[in-house]
């Protein structure tokens, strides 16, 4: 037998066992005691789904923009990388110079 199939039915199974313990426990009106795992049986988390407020997302997205706008302040002007012509002439120079040695010794093959 394969062992997803075995999986599936084992998961079934404490479903179903998962189900009958809620039921009993809402019969008596109070746990029967602690489980083992507290597992939310809908949608098989540990612990319930959180919830945010739309005034905490409010305060979520205002310190956001707060964090860019600081981040923005502290950016020098520029993108901070200067080359001079000389520099960039040299490492042009150095390049082709690369690229002329390759040529040869793939026309020499």
């Amino acid at each position: 037998m394969d062992t997803t199939l075995i999986l599936l039915e084992l998961r079934e199974q404490r479903k179903r066992i998962d189900q009958a313990i809620a039921a009993f426990e809402a019969l008596s009106g109070s746990p029967a005691g602690p489980r083992l795992v507290s597992r939310n049986t809908a949608t098989g988390r540990k612990h319930p789904a959180r919830h945010i407020t739309p005034e905490g997302r409010r305060r979520m997205a205002e310190a956001a923009r707060q964090m860019w706008i600081e981040r923005k302040r502290s950016k020098p002007s520029g993108d901070g990388r200067f080359m001079s012509a000389a520099a960039r002439r040299r490492i042009s120079l150095a390049q082709k110079a690369r690229w002329a040695e390759r040529k040869a010794l793939l026309k020499a093959a």
